[in-house]
């Protein structure tokens, strides 16, 4: 098994592990934070405020963070990043012992590792296409192999919370949190350290500023064809997916009848078609065929939302939700992989950051249409809809861009090829 082969180099299981901990440690910082929220202030609308305080600042400093990344040692950044988000952290805990606790400062810790997510995230992605060059690896494999952190994480996260709480307060699951930091930046210091011939961005000459690196990777995502696709689609894709994450659970109450064991069992029919999904997508180079694969992922994306609000049946719901964990591996992992194979090496932080951007906007967005469009409108309908809508999107982006290239009026562009790396 080809992931099973990468993590047999010390370089890349060491990374792996500490980014799974670390993936552990923020499910349970979410978890927790939420659930002392509601105990404090019984406020749901405060909730929502905690939650999206570390979303928005990652959204709002991404790409100027993407762009700081590309000037600088990625390793280093990472690892200063994740040794103050463990200071950051670690205030919660110590607060709450000393009587401190308010959701003024939840908010603030958020905020403040949020800011350092948007430093972090496309920095790590950033590093992937140099250290599968030097392990010789296929890039989407390892690609594919970092993305299983999320995904185990989704799944272990809350079985851990409950394993947890049987032999602690829970409170000290935010110290966990804390020292997840710490984990992963003695890992990261130690891949750094054996990685010797690791890529090092070169330096930005003096006169250029960040706002116009800024306008560079802007431009550039305009001008290459294929990213241009990828955020438009993906955009819509999580602008649209929003409307199952708030409807979910008002379809299983309100027209199944079901309970919250069900919504778990939901949840994880996702978490499981993601992790098969990704490994699936990790063991073929399908980046030859971007555009197509891509598409075709998002399109099946929507039918699954389709299938799974069109009949008000458990088991369509799990067969639909199952379908979107399948899907939604084929197309990011692919057009990730396709971004670290054709981007330039210094310009790689300011597209992945621009493609977090685009995700977390989209969905944030997406949340605040779908509390309003569910106030009028049924739950299936509006999860049909937001099915139809995905597939059309996908299919209808993919069909212009394909009739414009064969017009001549755009070029074929390199997802047609896959050269080699270029960092």
């Amino acid at each position: 098994m080809l992931y099973l082969r990468l993590l047999a180099d010390p370089r890349v299981f060491c990374l792996w592990i500490g980014q799974l901990l670390s993936v552990l440690g923020d499910r349970l910082y979410i978890m927790t934070v939420l659930w002392l929220v509601l105990q404090m202030t019984g406020s749901t609308e405060l909730m929502s405020v905690v939650a999206v305080a570390q979303l928005l600042p990652l959204a709002a400093a991404g790409l100027f963070g993407g762009a700081l990344v590309d000037r600088v040692d990625r390793f280093g950044v990472m690892i200063a990043a994740d040794l103050i988000r463990a200071v950051l952290a670690g205030l919660l805990p110590i607060a709450y012992l000393t009587g401190h606790f308010t959701p003024a400062l939840l908010i603030a810790v958020g905020a403040g590792l949020g800011l350092l997510g948007a430093l972090f995230v496309p920095a790590l992605q950033a590093v992937l296409p140099g250290l599968a060059e030097s392990r010789g690896a296929p890039l989407p494999a390892l690609i594919g192999l970092m993305d299983t952190t999320d995904r185990l994480g989704r799944i272990l996260g809350p079985g851990a919370a409950g394993l947890l709480l049987m032999v602690m307060p829970q409170v000290h699951l935010l110290t966990i949190n804390a020292v997840s930091f710490v984990v992963s930046g003695a890992t990261l210091a130690w891949v750094a350290h054996r990685w010797r011939d690791r890529e090092r961005p070169p330096r930005r000459r003096a006169k250029s500023r960040l706002g116009r690196e800024v306008m560079e990777g802007l431009r550039l995502a305009v001008r290459e064809r294929t990213i241009l696709l990828g955020l438009a689609v993906r955009g819509w894709g999580n602008f649209a997916w929003s409307v199952y994450t708030i409807g979910l659970p008002l379809l299983l109450t309100r027209e199944l009848h079901v309970g919250l064991g069900w919504y778990g069992i939901a949840l994880s029919a996702y978490g499981v078609g993601t992790l098969a999904g990704n490994v699936a997508v990790g063991h073929l180079d399908l980046v030859r065929r971007i555009r197509p694969v891509f598409c075709c992922g998002w399109a099946l994306v929507g039918i699954g939302l389709v299938l799974a609000g069109l009949v008000p049946r458990m088991s369509f719901v799990l067969a639909g939700t199952l379908l979107t964990g399948l899907a939604v591996p084929f197309a990011n992992i692919t057009m990730d992989a396709y971004i670290g194979r054709n981007m330039a090496g210094d310009m790689l932080g300011r597209i992945y950051a621009l493609q977090r951007i685009n995700r977390d906007g989209a969905n944030g967005l997406g949340i605040l249409a779908a509390g309003f469009l569910l106030a009028y409108l049924p739950v299936g309908v509006s999860i049909v809809g937001a099915g139809i809508s995905v597939v059309l999107v996908a299919g209808g982006s993919y069909g212009a861009v394909r009739v414009r290239t064969r017009a001549g009026r755009l070029p074929a562009g390199r997802g047609t090829e896959a050269p080699g790396p270029r960092n």
